[in-house]
């Protein structure tokens, strides 16, 4: 019996001790104030994302980009684009406008029906050039050009891109098209903005972003 008593009473003992060493582990991070420390920032490194496929390749334009994961894996995180959806279904600007385009902002005209994007003046890519109308243009040719390209749905409905203001993008349409928040972002397969100084001139884009690598976990 007093064996049986003793043991419950070590048990709580570990027990309390336990939790001590957990408060005392737990609070030599407070830098002395009571409060947790701040995390350092950090820059580089990589970021690992877990993923049921893995695409062929990274290309929006060609085949690849029917790829159900790729914008999962790749663009959503790398890639900059126009209009986005939000949770609720909303179309809305990206990070990479100053605005969505409206008809009271001047952002939408009906005849001819032309759509205005003004892109933030701090967008920039990976190397600190900025983002530009040229960029925009050259996604479109890329698409409309591209040996293989996967769709030109929406494209083809674009008569011309002026690109005279670096940091404004304006869309004049054949005729209106109603879903014109799908192109260069949003729902649609290429909806995306490339770098045109990465291809070196190209505008056929069919060998391009045609491989991709991997690692597995050890």
């Amino acid at each position: 019996m007093r064996r049986s008593k003793n043991l419950r009473l070590f048990g709580r003992l570990a027990v309390v001790s336990a939790i001590a060493l957990v408060v005392a582990a737990c609070g030599s991070d407070t830098g002395g104030n009571g409060s947790a420390a701040a995390p350092a920032e950090r820059q580089g490194g990589k970021a690992v994302f877990a993923a049921e496929q893995w695409p062929e390749c990274l290309s929006p334009i060609t085949s690849c980009a029917n790829a159900s994961w790729l914008p999962f894996t790749a663009w959503e995180h790398v890639m900059p684009r126009l209009m986005e959806v939000d949770p609720k279904g909303n179309y809305i600007a990206s990070d990479l406008l100053v605005e969505a385009p409206t008809e009271d902002n001047g952002g939408i005209k009906a005849d001819p029906f032309t759509i205005t994007y003004k892109l933030r003046p701090e967008a920039v890519w990976d190397d600190g050039s900025p983002i530009t109308s040229q960029d925009v243009r050259f996604t479109w040719d890329a698409i409309m050009k591209t040996t293989g390209t996967i769709t030109t749905t929406g494209y083809d409905q674009i008569k011309s891109i002026d690109t005279s203001d670096p940091k404004t993008v304006v869309i004049t349409f054949k005729a209106p098209y109603a879903a014109w928040a799908d192109l260069f972002g949003s729902t649609s397969i290429n909806g995306v903005v490339l770098k045109k100084a990465a291809f070196a001139g190209k505008v056929d884009l069919k060998d391009e972003m045609q491989t991709s690598s991997c690692s597995t976990p050890r």
